[in-house]
């Protein structure tokens, strides 16, 4: 989902900007899986038993391999959406600052002073991405929606993010510099044409799968 509360509120011309990826780049960490963390804490504390089972076959039933990822994350998202009030998503958002890689984030900010437009994009629930997105001096944000029913879920992950990434810059006028990724997920934005690829610890498929497109790129350790 695009979201419709981006810092920066009309359409600047012939604008860079600059695609960051959360998972495992922005953020030291997967803030899906601390996500269920805090949900399964939340539901103990408040005695749902019923919903936390819930949870905790979906997640058992996802380690043995009988279901999907997404056959996994999409009830979790929704009874997230039904059991999180805003103030436990903001709380678990602060949580989520204490993991972000601060050398990137430095990096950004520093894009950002010079000029280029700064884009969360994520296969991360929206749930709490607009709560992270208010500690970020960031411009705008795009992460999975809740659809009404499992077969329209579709994950803002892959090619799906591509199309996102590409109409959000169309709209508002701004052209895709960079893309900042530590995931092959991320190949179908990585290989738009004329952008600066900017590796974040990545992984050795990634790179491999760059290396035989002869596509150049940069790697950020740390």
């Amino acid at each position: 989902m695009v979201n419709g509360h981006e810092s920066l509120m009309h359409a600047d011309r012939d604008v860079p900007c600059v695609i960051v990826d959360l998972d495992g780049t922005l953020l030291q960490g997967n803030s899906f899986r601390m996500f269920i963390r805090c949900l399964v804490g939340h539901l103990k504390g408040r005695g749902e038993y019923t919903t936390l089972a819930k949870v905790l076959g979906l997640l058992a039933a996802r380690k043995a391999g009988v279901i999907s990822h997404v056959a996994m994350k999409y009830p979790i998202h929704r009874i997230g959406s039904q059991e999180m009030t805003e103030k436990d998503l903001a709380e678990f958002a602060s949580q989520l600052v204490g993991s972000l890689n601060t050398r990137l984030m430095s990096e950004l900010e520093l894009l950002r002073t010079e000029g280029s437009r700064i884009v969360l994009a994520t296969a991360a629930p929206d749930l709490y991405i607009p709560y992270l997105f208010e500690h970020l001096n960031f411009d705008a944000w795009i992460a999975t929606p809740l659809s009404d029913s499992y077969g329209s879920y579709v994950e803002a992950r892959g090619e799906a993010k591509r199309r996102l990434v590409c109409a959000l810059a169309e709209e508002r006028g701004w052209n895709v510099e960079a893309v900042v990724t530590d995931h092959d997920d991320d190949l179908p934005s990585l290989l738009l044409p004329f952008v600066r690829r900017i590796l974040v610890n990545p992984t050795a498929t990634l790179c491999g799968a760059l290396d035989s497109a002869g596509l150049e790129y940069e790697t950020f350790l740390g």
